[in-house]
């Protein structure tokens, strides 16, 4: 370690492992003979005769459990670092850490392939996204923590193209967990819904995606966002107004093999000033509206155009 921070010191960037190697068996030499009972002998010789001083061999000086340790040093080098000195992690597991319950899976659904984290917190997180890929989740799992995942950051940003960033939140997605090595070998795969999408605002880049583990006879809250028909020829348009959408989703509480992808509204008839409530949605079939304020507006047609 110490002849890596001489040799990172002065040239701000780790060295080959080869090189620190080298410093570190020049440092186990000086510090050998400091220790070693004629060191005071030998520092007087050096005062006395520096010009006619022979340079002291390493093999005549180091110990060979000392060389043993230097060795494996440059072993372990060579084995998990690059030439940089930068070290390498593993993100990925090879097994599942606990076994995953038993659940259908229906064919059809839109499926994602991922890999087991094996690391957690802000950095591994960080570089995680510096590889391409993102981190993820699986909640709720019965009887175990959160089962941490990570995916290429090309299929999370698909996911959301393909959804929208609310609509994603009400569809269920299957996600294919696959050895890190080989893609082929499958580990499992978990019937889940994106529980939330954390995107960033400056770029829209997809940082994290939370999941929930969503089987079919699971009872599960969702955003459920609103489609409006016929909001072109509402009747309120014709008066000069347009149609207003003040809530873009509605909390609806659903079995998980019927989670609706969106709520229709047809708002042909609606006309100028004219409200809908949360009372006033449709309820699809294995659903319900859970409890909340029923009055809140959901959309209106007006003619204000606001404030200056």
């Amino acid at each position: 370690r110490l002849a890596g921070e001489l040799l990172k010191g002065r040239s701000g960037q780790w060295a080959e492992p080869s090189l620190i190697l080298a410093q570190a068996r020049t440092i186990a030499s000086a510090a050998w003979v400091a220790q070693s009972p004629a060191a005071g002998n030998v520092r007087n010789v050096h005062q006395q005769h520096s010009q006619q001083q022979q340079p002291i061999h390493e093999e005549n000086v180091v110990p060979a459990h000392i060389m043993q340790e230097l060795e494996a040093l440059e072993t372990g080098l060579l084995r998990s670092s690059m030439k940089d000195g930068t070290q390498r992690h593993n993100f990925s597991l090879p097994a599942l850490p606990f076994p995953l319950p038993q659940h259908i899976v229906e064919d059809g659904l839109h499926t994602i392939t991922v890999h087991l984290r094996a690391l957690e917190g802000p950095n591994a997180c960080r570089w995680l996204r510096m590889t391409g890929r993102t981190p993820g989740r699986i909640q709720s799992l019965p009887g175990h923590p959160s089962l941490l995942i990570h995916m290429p950051t090309t299929e999370a940003e698909r996911l959301v193209r393909t959804y929208g960033r609310n609509g994603c939140q009400a569809r269920i997605v299957a996600l294919r967990i696959v050895h890190p090595d080989n893609p082929e070998q499958v580990l499992g795969i978990v019937r889940t819904k994106p529980q939330m999408v954390h995107m960033k605002a400056t770029r829209h880049i997809v940082e994290n995606i939370d999941l929930l583990y969503c089987p079919h006879d699971r009872i599960v809250n969702v955003n459920v966002p609103v489609k409006l028909l016929n909001d072109e020829i509402a009747a309120g348009l014709k008066r000069g107004g347009w149609v207003q959408l003040i809530r873009r989703t509605v909390e609806y509480q659903a079995l998980g093999s019927a989670v609706p992808a969106f709520v229709e509204v047809d708002v042909k008839g609606l006309d100028l000033d004219q409200l809908l409530r949360v009372r006033d949605l449709p309820v699809p079939a294995g659903t319900r509206l859970p409890v909340q304020n029923f009055d809140q507006v959901v959309l209106k047609c007006t003619s204000s155009v606001g404030r200056d």
